[in-house]
């Protein structure tokens, strides 16, 4: 019988992701990493484009 020793970590269990939990979670980590800057930035761009064009 194997005991588990006091130092020895445990072993998580993680189910694997698919389809739309892998994209949020890859977009979450992203956004945390810097990402939220960039998404500003390309919809600023998009608004100042809009609003070049309507004139």
């Amino acid at each position: 019988m194997e005991t588990v020793t006091q130092n020895e970590k445990e072993k998580k269990l993680e189910a694997k992701k698919t389809g739309m939990q892998k994209f949020w979670s890859g977009f979450v980590k992203f956004v945390m990493m810097g990402g939220f800057f960039i998404i500003l930035i390309a919809i600023l761009g998009i608004m100042v484009l809009i609003s070049y064009l309507t004139k």
